[in-house]
């Protein structure tokens, strides 16, 4: 090794190559390997993937039980529909006949399209409505709290109609699966009618 000083200061330099050569593998190895580099990002792609799988499972499971919630009701006002059409007539609502009609389409149409996932955001958005007319006609002016006749229990389905016609069904519903073999048709239908080059 030779040893310079200078001002106060020293400094060593290899005398010879295989110094140097081996300071160079010391920075080489402070540097990730790129096949340890690309195993993180695949680790991290599975995660993200399965946390998207379950975040569509969880939403999957909520939408068909308020849809559950929604054709229940439904059914038990399907049993004797004049009697559904006379409450409503008794709250003063106008039109008695076909805001009962149409509640009950909400109820059974907006159900079945929750559960199966089919036209989801148009049966998502017959229970919003729904649900907005019996908050304004019933509930609101008997304060928030369920116990007391408020409006928490509707305000709650309304506002998850609400972010189901916003998402539609996605992953697992038949609106996701239909729109999902559409794309696929589509994208192979674009590339066999994609123009070959020709050669001269």
């Amino acid at each position: 090794m030779a040893v310079e000083f200078d001002h106060g200061r020293f400094e060593t330099r290899a005398a010879s190559d295989d110094a140097v050569i081996v300071r160079e593998q010391d920075v080489y190895e402070a540097v990730p390997k790129r096949s340890t580099l690309r195993r993180d990002d695949e680790r991290a792609a599975r995660r993200e993937n399965a946390y998207r799988r379950l975040g569509d499972a969880a939403y999957a499971l909520l939408r068909i039980t308020v849809g559950t919630v929604m054709l229940a009701h439904g059914l038990l006002k399907l049993q004797d529909v004049s009697a559904w059409v006379e409450t409503v007539r008794s709250l003063g609502a106008p039109m008695p006949a076909t805001l009962a009609l149409f509640s009950l389409a909400a109820e059974l149409g907006g159900g079945v399209a929750l559960i199966l996932g089919l036209f989801t955001r148009l049966g998502a958005m017959l229970v919003f409505f729904h649900m907005l007319g019996a908050i304004f006609m019933v509930h609101a002016g008997h304060g928030l709290f369920a116990r007391n006749g408020g409006f928490e229990y509707p305000l709650v389905l309304a506002m998850t109609s609400l972010v189901f016609a916003a998402e539609g069904s996605r992953r697992y519903g038949i609106d996701g699966s239909l729109w999902r073999a559409v794309r696929r048709r589509r994208d192979a239908s674009s590339v066999t009618n994609t123009p070959r080059p020709r050669y001269v």
